[in-house]
C-alpha cells in the first residue's frame, strides 16, 4: 500500500518533486549531489510530509529529530526495519479534513468565536471547533490551516489575519505565518528568535520581534 511517486538525486530536484506530488512520506538521505538533505526543509515554512532518514552517516540523528523525523535508518538495514519504520510513519499520517469556506465578502463567510468555540461558516453549513482543540494555525495563502489535537488538519478559505482578530487571548502570533495555542507549548529556545515545540511535537519558528511578548504571554497564563 506504498506508492512511489518519484526519486531525486539532489536538493533542487527533491524540492520540485515534493511540491509537485505533495507526498505523505519522504525517504531522505543526508548527503545529496548538490547539498545536504536538511537543506530541503529550508524551502518549506512548514512541511506536510513525514520524513524517514536513510543514510550511512550515524552522527546526524539529533539533527534529524529536530526536523521531526519519524525514523533514522542506518545502511545497511533489513526489510523488517524498513517495514517497522513505515508502520510508525503511518501512525503519523492523518487524512486532511478540508473545509472550503465560501469565497467572497459575504457575511456568512466570516469566522466567529462564541464561548471559546471557533465557528467556521460556509454557505450552507457551519463547523464548530472548541478553541482548546486547536494546537496552532498557519498561513497557507490565501487560506489558513488548522492543526488540531486529534492530529487532523483543516484548510479553510479565510486568511490568517482574519482568524487572528477573533481568537481568545491564549492564542499568540509567534511569526507572521503562525498562531499558536499557548496551552499547547512544550518548550522553546532561549535567546532571540529560535523555535517553539508544541504538544504534538511540531516545531515552529518564533520571530525575534515577538519573542519577549511571547514569553510575557506565557507567564500571564
Amino acid at each position: 500500500d506504498v506508492e512511489i511517486l518519484g526519486q531525486a538525486t539532489g536538493v533542487a530536484e527533491a524540492i520540485q518533486l515534493i511540491r509537485t506530488h505533495q507526498p505523505d512520506l519522504v525517504f531522505l538521505d543526508i548527503e545529496l549531489q548538490d547539498g545536504m538533505g536538511f537543506d530541503i526543509f529550508k524551502n518549506f515554512t512548514e512541511f506536510d510530509f513525514i520524513t524517514i532518514f536513510i543514510t550511512g552517516y550515524d552522527q546526524f540523528g539529533i539533527e534529524a529529530v529536530k526536523h521531526s523525523a519519524v525514523d533514522y535508518l542506518l545502511k545497511p538495514f533489513s526489510i523488517k526495519e524498513l517495514q517497522e519504520a513505515i508502520a510508525r510513519a503511518k501512525l503519523r499520517i492523518k487524512p486532511w479534513n478540508i473545509m472550503k469556506l465560501q469565497e467572497g465578502s459575504s457575511e456568512d463567510s466570516e469566522p466567529e468565536v462564541n464561548s471559546n468555540k471557533l465557528i467556521l461558516n460556509s454557505g450552507k453549513s457551519s463547523k464548530v471547533i472548541p478553541c482548546e482543540e486547536v494546537i496552532y494555525i498557519s498561513a497557507d495563502e490565501p487560506y489558513s490551516r488548522l492543526t488540531l489535537k486529534d492530529e487532523s488538519k483543516m484548510l479553510v478559505q479565510v486568511p490568517l489575519f482574519k482568524i487572528s482578530e477573533i481568537l481568545p487571548t491564549f492564542f499568540f502570533k509567534i511569526h507572521r505565518s503562525h498562531i499558536i495555542n499557548l496551552y499547547q507549548v512544550s518548550e522553546w529556545d532561549k535567546g532571540r528568535g529560535g523555535n517553539v515545540v508544541l504538544s504534538n511535537g511540531d516545531q515552529l519558528p518564533i520571530s525575534y520581534r515577538s519573542k519577549k511578548d511571547f514569553v510575557d504571554a506565557l507567564a500571564a497564563l
